[in-house]
């Protein structure tokens, strides 16, 4: 996805890179629901990386939203 987007943006500017990319990582989820919560993370992800330069933030923020998804699921069964 870092290639795609990186492609996309040295190419089309930053925000196409960042929303095709974005939609690309909500299709890879295939279940609609968590396709469309995978686009708006991809659309922050992306701005993340895009501001702050780094993947460790990057890495941290997709953590903690599979952490909370996955305690959420666990819960909630």
């Amino acid at each position: 996805r870092g290639y795609l987007h990186n492609w996309l943006r040295n190419r089309l500017g930053v925000w196409v890179g960042i929303i095709v990319s974005s939609l690309l990582f909500g299709l890879f989820h295939i279940v609609p629901l968590q396709a469309v919560g995978a686009f708006i993370l991809g659309i922050a992800i992306a701005w993340l990386y895009e501001k702050s330069g780094s993947l460790l933030p990057v890495i941290f923020l997709h953590a903690a939203n599979n952490f909370v998804a996955g305690m959420a699921s666990f819960l909630l069964m």
